[in-house]
């Protein structure tokens, strides 16, 4: 009897071990990453890609253009990306981002070390390394790009401090604001609420408080928000673009 027990204890444990080496991958659904390497070489451009993945769709910035296409994974770290879609705003030079945009194209399989995941292709050659960005907002300051799709007024200057408090405060263009805000990482959820406003009436430039009043109410509206390298954007409930804030 024993002899039998010491036999099923071992079979146990070479089934777990025989198991855990064929463990399946990490998914990579709800993550984002920021580009480092693309075809073995550093980045030429300041102008940072991104890869965004999630519910099957990926999507971010190519280093001009933004894009989006349809991702799938599967067994063994394979990764695709099809039906690519991308904008077409004309930058120069356009070649780094030509070879993202082909090495995403090119990829079949996914790997990750720590914070830093590659993408290669069918004969396993690495087209393009990223590192993990953070979602974190608590501590960051940020200047206001576009609200609603709109650049803000020339001269007009909109900021957001996102304390490590829970507080939120800026300038809205002409009043001072403050508030307090909820975020989190996991669902890039957002809830900006109790906001008070100076009372000051500025003239210039011309429509800086009817621009202030849109803000205020964008921030009410947020519902996500999605960090890619020096760029916030905050959406509303139907996911369209609140605000879009840049680092400071």
């Amino acid at each position: 009897m024993k002899v039998q027990h010491v036999v099923a204890a071992m079979l146990m444990f070479t089934t777990l071990v025989l198991s855990a080496g064929f463990a399946p991958a990490a998914s990579l659904n709800g993550t984002s990453w920021l580009l480092k390497t693309l075809n073995g070489h550093p980045l030429k451009s300041s102008r940072q890609p991104t890869l965004n993945v999630e519910n099957g769709k990926a999507f971010g910035y190519a280093g001009c253009n933004t894009y989006f296409g349809k991702y799938t994974e599967g067994g063994g770290n394979s990764f695709h990306i099809e039906n690519i879609v991308i904008t077409k705003m004309a930058c120069m030079p356009v070649t780094q981002e030509s070879q993202f945009v082909s090495a995403l194209k090119d990829a079949t399989s996914y790997h990750l070390v720590g914070k830093t995941m590659t993408l290669k292709n069918k004969k396993g050659v690495s087209l393009a390394v990223f590192n993990s960005q953070s979602q974190g907002i608590k501590g960051t300051s940020w200047k206001v790009g576009e609200i609603e799709g709109s650049s803000i007024i020339a001269g007009s200057k909109i900021t957001a401090t996102f304390g490590t408090n829970g507080t939120v405060n800026g300038s809205a263009g002409c009043n001072s604001y403050s508030g307090s805000y909820t975020s989190s990482i996991s669902g890039k959820q957002i809830s900006i609420n109790k906001l008070i406003l100076t009372k000051k009436m500025c003239h210039k430039p011309v429509g800086v408080m009817m621009q202030e009043s849109q803000f205020v109410e964008m921030l009410k509206a947020a519902k996500t928000y999605r960090i890619e390298a020096n760029r916030l954007t905050i959406s509303k409930a139907d996911g369209s673009r609140a605000v879009v804030l840049y680092k400071k």
